[in-house]
């Protein structure tokens, strides 16, 4: 029997603003977890708390156990449930779909926009939407990686769940080509965009600096990422007599594991760990860069936001020819692309920018040009307000439901 307590949770305050529609946005992870998914999620709450006609719920889990909280430091809140386990990050709860339902029905929801990949949470946000209208972004590629424990699990799930989910969605929304939900048909393309305001240059850019930037999970489950390829590199890079060093930003609990691949490599004093650093910290980060690397060897990697973060503060980036990276920048105008998990070649890369400061200088100035030209929020919140507008003018949807995690009828 369900626990109606863990069920009921605390009481919320009302959302919805002057009468305004609510708008519930289910994400698996939320700040203080900082990614890619994350960060696009947070950009759509702020526009829509800032429009004149919305008003937006958080809904994520809590990764601090079985118990349900309310969080309203960012002014709105965010409503965090109970997880009871977590597999690959992946944090689980029989319970959501009914908690999910009766939040929905206390704060007069009325559309719903989940995030995706991480299943669960935002499949279970769907399952419990009735006849209100739903929007589904979708952030990456197979998240299948090798993994011969999970990678079953997962071909199960893409191949059964997630084109039922795709299915009931009004609006289905890729952030890239590479994006599972992009060969739907009907599926829109609005890719991440950059707030140019808060990533800036540095007021003297300095680009004769000999560091590497890594921003991203720190996690075994994310290995895919290629942070034990890029400390592989910077061994090289150090061997070919550049004294680069490596910066590690980001969340995650495989730190020893990659302090173990930098010793084993013979560069654990080049390897610094800083854990997730968040606004004038990560911006300064950034702007002290001399080149910012993304090296995943997966199509779950469906853009590579922190490369564009990295452009918008005119910073030089490499990336990995995999998944969406090559949609952010061009090869040899903004940074330069590589081979997925080819040490060398990315050491080839690294040595190229830190050696030549004027080559630096003319990337990262371009990086920035491209950033305002193509990867701005104005555009991407544009696109997100008019389709919530378009749906709540439409009112509720005819009667779908999901019959399980992700079977549409």
């Amino acid at each position: 029997m369900i626990d109606q307590a863990v069920l009921a949770g605390p009481v919320l305050a009302p959302a919805g603003r002057g009468g305004r529609p609510v708008i519930a946005v289910a994400t698996p992870h939320y700040r203080p977890i900082v990614g890619g998914l994350e960060r696009y999620a947070e950009r759509v709450v702020q526009a829509i708390r800032e429009s004149d006609d919305l008003d937006a719920l958080v809904i994520t889990s809590n990764p601090d156990g079985p118990r349900t909280s309310v969080d309203i430091a960012f002014g709105y809140q965010v409503v965090r449930l109970p997880t009871f386990a977590t597999l690959s990050r992946t944090p689980i709860s029989p319970f959501w779909t009914e908690q999910i339902r009766r939040i929905y029905l206390r704060h007069g929801v009325a559309l719903v926009h989940a995030h995706s990949p991480v299943a669960g949470l935002p499949d279970q946000a769907v399952l419990a939407a009735g006849r209100r209208p739903v929007v589904v972004t979708y952030h990456s590629g197979s998240m299948v990686k090798g993994d011969h424990v999970l990678d079953p699990a997962l071909r199960g799930y893409e191949k059964v769940i997630l084109p039922r989910l795709f299915a009931r969605a009004d609006t289905l929304v890729a952030v890239s080509s590479t994006s599972l939900a992009a060969a739907c048909a009907g599926a829109r393309t609005i890719p991440p965009g950059v707030d140019t305001r808060s990533f800036v240059p540095a007021a003297e850019p300095r680009y004769d600096v000999r560091s590497v930037l890594y921003v991203g999970s720190v996690d075994d489950s994310t290995r895919w990422k290629g942070l034990d390829t890029l400390i592989e590199a910077l061994a090289l890079v150090r061997w070919a007599g550049v004294d680069a060093h490596l910066d590690v930003v980001g969340p995650g609990g495989a730190t020893d594991t990659y302090r173990r691949i930098a010793a084993g490599v013979g560069a654990a004093d080049a390897v610094r760990f800083h854990g997730p650093l968040h606004g004038d910290e990560l911006l300064r980060t950034y702007q002290d860069a001399g080149v910012v690397v993304l090296a995943s060897r997966s199509e779950a990697e469906s853009f590579g936001m922190v490369l564009a973060e990295a452009m918008a503060c005119a910073r030089p980036v490499i990336g990995s020819r995999a998944g969406g990276i090559p949609s952010v920048f061009d090869d040899g105008e903004q940074g330069f692309l590589v081979p997925p998990g080819d040490a060398r070649a990315l050491s080839e890369a690294i040595v190229r920018v830190l050696g030549d400061p004027e080559l630096a200088a003319r990337l990262g100035s371009s990086g920035r040009r491209r950033v305002e030209q193509h990867l701005t929020w104005d555009r991407v919140i544009a696109a997100y307000l008019d389709i919530y507008r378009e749906l709540l003018a439409a009112g509720p949807r005819p009667r779908r439901r999901i019959s399980s995690l992700g079977g549409a009828r």
